[in-house]
């Protein structure tokens, strides 16, 4: 399984849990990391399924002060067991800059 480093953006992302579950301390220091220093302090972890959705392995918290700080775009390491999506992905760099 190969994994790179992108800007995946934060409305395709998805996650297996329920809102209930979010730890409104850890969302609020991810969220003060992102005031001051304009990114999460660490990508998020990504897989790719067969359909191309990004599911997030790790960074539930860190996605969701994305959310609210108003970002297009987060740090991911994504994962994928598919080379035709990866070649995809490293074509489509440039449709996903940075929010920098």
């Amino acid at each position: 399984m190969a994994r790179e480093l992108y800007h995946v953006p934060v409305s395709r992302l998805r996650a297996d849990y329920w809102p209930e579950q979010m730890r409104a301390g850890t969302v609020e220091r991810a969220l003060a990391h992102y005031r001051k220093y304009g990114q999460p302090f660490r990508p998020i972890m990504v897989d790719v399924d067969p359909d191309g959705v990004f599911w997030i392995i790790d960074g539930r918290h860190r996605w969701e002060a994305a959310k609210r700080f108003g970002r297009r775009t987060i740090r991911a390491d994504v994962w994928c067991d598919n080379p035709a999506f990866l070649g995809r992905m490293r074509r489509a760099r440039d449709w996903y800059p940075p929010d920098d």
